[in-house]
């Protein structure tokens, strides 16, 4: 009796430590020291580990931190109480549209639609994938289907869906028609299938509803313009408005890359860096410069970053193949190409590059089998290597 009575006091005194914790990570999030609320949920959690919600709340300040693989740890946890709770699907599934890991998103995304939200305060966001930037804060209950919509035609989007994007848009805007965001991506699937024209209507529209709509600004222009000159001079004119906007940066970084314009494109991308330094892209893109100025040590650097980031990404591990390469790291590299096949079944540049390494590290059998690979997905080989290797 003894034994359960100081059971129970034990348990209380822990409740309400728990319950001081959970105060201190509130005042925490309204001075903004979110890590300081991760700090507090986490003796919260271990105090009284029943405190589903705390998981939640830890999640969301974990995001704030920028801590993204954690947070989705958090939610998950959460999640797995609570399957069916739509403002937890819901910030899981932007938080990995901004960690871009499509699938998962996609997944939950298409869990959302057959729920049913509830009446809810919890404020949840609808976030631009590109600039990691809050477009718009709802709650669900008040009607969240065109943010639903309009997040899955994004997805699909980015993944080559754009059939599916398309459709997904016209439902976001058959839902809200005045969704300027929705229309700039529908014009966005339009280009991508070719109906140009529509793109187009599409892009004036949301720059009728939104003036500042940089992704309409831009392929609105792109759509008319003629030649890399006039392409630069626009991307230089949207910096100009805004400097703070990252992508017209890395673009016109790219462009220059491909002009051969080293020191330029460096510049940009840095510029983009300092602006989102959480974006793949912007590092593989910098890390594909220094491998033009022969910097490959720093090249592989920024691959390692990349794939920190993002490590279901083909293209990086690919790249890191190739300064692994460079540096005569070859059971690296032949790694990373492997690494990247796997992820992408026919990357035949992956395939091609690892022959080559094979065959340096003296596998020629595996090196005339990736070869052939090769070949069958239309790289063109020199025939003089491929009898080279294929006849040892």
């Amino acid at each position: 009796m003894l034994t359960t009575v100081a059971a129970g006091a034990q348990t209380m005194h822990a409740q309400r430590e728990a319950d001081h914790w959970q105060n201190q990570a509130e005042a925490a999030e309204r001075d903004r020291a979110y890590d300081r609320a991760v700090a507090c949920l986490s003796q919260v959690i271990a105090l009284d580990p029943g405190r589903h919600a705390a998981y939640l709340q830890r999640a969301q300040n974990k995001e704030r931190t920028a801590a993204w693989p954690e947070a989705l740890v958090d939610y998950s946890i959460y999640l797995e109480w609570q399957p069916t709770h739509f403002e937890a699907l819901w910030l899981r599934a932007m938080l990995l549209i901004r960690s871009k890991n499509w699938v998962a998103a996609q997944a939950d995304l298409q869990r959302l639609l057959v729920l049913r939200p509830g009446e809810t305060s919890h404020v949840v966001f609808e976030v631009d994938p590109f600039q990691h930037a809050v477009q718009r804060a709802f709650t669900t209950h008040t009607g969240s289907r065109p943010q639903l919509f309009h997040a899955l035609g994004t997805v699909c989007l980015e993944t080559g869906q754009y059939g599916a994007a398309l459709t997904y848009f016209d439902s976001a805007l058959a839902l809200q028609p005045r969704y300027p965001e929705a229309l700039a991506n529908r014009g966005l699937a339009k280009e991508k299938l070719h109906r140009t024209e529509e793109a187009r209507q599409d892009f004036r529209e949301a720059l009728q509803l939104n003036p500042d709509l940089e992704v309409a600004q831009h392929n609105l222009a792109v759509t008319h313009q003629q030649s890399p000159t006039e392409e630069e001079m626009h991307l230089t004119r949207l910096i100009d408005q805004n400097p703070a906007i990252p992508f017209p940066f890395y673009e016109r970084a790219t462009l220059r890359l491909a002009q051969e314009r080293w020191d330029e494109a460096l510049n940009d991308i840095q510029a983009a860096l300092r602006i989102d330094s959480l974006n793949e892209t912007y590092w593989v893109t910098r890390g594909i410069v220094y491998e033009k100025q022969r910097q490959w040590r720093k090249a592989l650097r920024d691959y390692e970053r990349a794939i920190q980031l993002n490590d279901q990404w083909p293209e990086a591990w690919f790249h890191h193949g190739n300064a692994a390469r460079r540096l005569n790291q070859r059971t690296t590299a032949i790694e990373d190409y492997t690494m990247a096949i796997f992820l992408k079944s026919d990357y035949g540049n992956a395939y091609y590059n690892r022959a080559i390494m094979h065959y340096e590290t003296g596998n020629y059998l595996h090196a005339c089998a990736d070869l052939q690979k090769a070949a069958a997905l239309k790289v063109a080989i020199n025939p003089k290597l491929k009898q080279k290797v294929c006849a040892k």
